[in-house]
């Protein structure tokens, strides 16, 4: 059955109860008319002051779909939201383990550090933690509790992944809380792991990673769907390409673009703990420290265990549905790692930064795939201000938002 992603603005009504209802015309129809119709229509949207605690109740006029209620987020914060994701912020708790584990409840990382498999670092609120990356090879596995507590009804599945900026800082994150665990309500626990520069974030303020919430089923949209779609369009070389040009089966193709692209400089050992970590709440931050600007438009040489930030050919222009890049064939398994941060906003326009990183000497050259992304629908309703003021006309390769342009 075909998954459906909540939009930031239904999220927003499942766990805000109203104090009053006003008229907006600012979203997005998301009807069969798409993109090339573009209505707008009147809705009644919620306002009400943030909350710690909520649970929709009595609001069938805002929620229709009975299996939405029992969303729960607490503490909710409005301006976590984006448009069809909310971001999580770092707690109280954080655990550093060796070992990676896909499924993890808190109450099993509380066990591993009292038998001294893991190491607990407890955060007072604001306080600062710095994320250091494996060196020689040694696994390093920062375990990051959630400071928000999440329910979700039998209906929901959740998908959790690392934020772009910290994507692009060559920082895996992975959801290791299982849909299962919330059921019944719980912090989320998410896997974080650096793999060039050390990183710092603080308790109750940074956030590292977002949840998107699906409902109905498990499957993105089909290749036939793709095909008759109306609401997002594919571009290479400012050509419109035909859809049936661009999908690779159910998905649409992302290939590199070599003409340009970020390399990160060698880090020492020594230096690791030396140079400045990367502070994921700053802004305008050089990145001459960590970063080189590369051209070229054929064939390159990749070098080993170095980021590169690569941008695709191709560009995407969303507005009724949303994405989830999938990495290309191979994975890490072929020495290879391509993509660190995989969701796609509805309302993004412009070209993909696709992070990559291998263990030997790779050629990659212009056209090369370098990943496929899943096409989802969106449940609920797309704030078209905060879509172009958020991320219309976006060129890649781009660097993280700390750093200044």
């Amino acid at each position: 059955m075909q998954r459906k992603v909540l939009s930031g603005e239904k999220i927003s009504r499942l766990c805000e109860p109203p104090t009053h209802q006003v008229l907006s015309s600012s979203f997005l129809e998301l009807g069969d008319g798409g993109f090339d119709e573009g209505r707008r229509g009147l809705i009644a949207s919620a306002v009400a002051p943030p909350v710690q605690e909520s649970m929709v109740e009595g609001l069938d006029h805002l929620t229709p779909l009975s299996h939405d209620r029992g969303l729960i987020v607490r503490p909710f914060r409005p301006e976590n939201l984006d448009l069809t994701s909310l971001d999580l912020t770092v707690g109280a708790e954080i655990y550093e383990c060796p070992v990676i584990y896909p499924d993890i409840s808190i109450e099993r990382l509380r066990d591993l550090a009292r038998g001294g498999d893991a190491k607990k670092h407890g955060l007072n609120q604001g306080e600062e933690f710095i994320f250091y990356p494996e060196v020689q090879g040694k696994c390093k596995i920062y375990y990051v509790v959630s400071e928000e507590e999440v329910t979700i009804p039998e209906s929901f599945g959740v998908f959790i992944d690392s934020k772009s900026t910290l994507g692009r800082l060559g920082c895996i994150c992975h959801g290791a809380t299982s849909p299962n665990q919330l059921r019944g309500g719980s912090k989320i626990v998410a896997a974080v792991r650096p793999y060039f520069f050390p990183i710092k974030a603080r308790a109750g303020k940074s956030q590292l990673f977002q949840a998107a919430f699906t409902v109905d089923g498990d499957s993105h949209m089909s290749r036939e769907q793709l095909l008759e779609s109306k609401k997002f369009e594919v571009y290479i070389d400012r050509q419109k390409k035909d859809i049936a040009e661009v999908a690779q089966e159910d998905k649409l193709k992302l290939t590199y673009s070599t003409r340009r692209f970020y390399v990160s400089k060698s880090i020492s050992k020594a230096q690791l703990r030396e140079i400045e970590p990367i502070d994921v709440d700053a802004r305008g931050l050089d990145w001459g420290p960590y970063f080189e600007l590369q051209e070229g438009n054929g064939e390159i040489i990749t070098k080993p265990r170095r980021l590169y930030l690569f941008g695709t050919r191709e560009e995407l222009r969303f507005r009724g549905v949303c994405g989830r890049i999938e990495r290309a064939p191979g994975g890490e398994l072929s020495g290879s790692w391509g993509q660190f941060a995989g969701i796609i906003q509805a309302g993004f326009d412009g070209r993909i930064t696709m992070e990559y990183m291998t263990r030997e000497r790779r050629a990659i050259s212009n056209g090369s795939l370098a990943g496929c992304v899943e096409v989802d629908e969106i449940s609920g309703d797309v704030n078209l201000r905060m879509a172009q003021r958020s991320y219309c006309n976006q060129d890649a390769p781009a660097l993280a938002k700390v750093f200044a342009a």
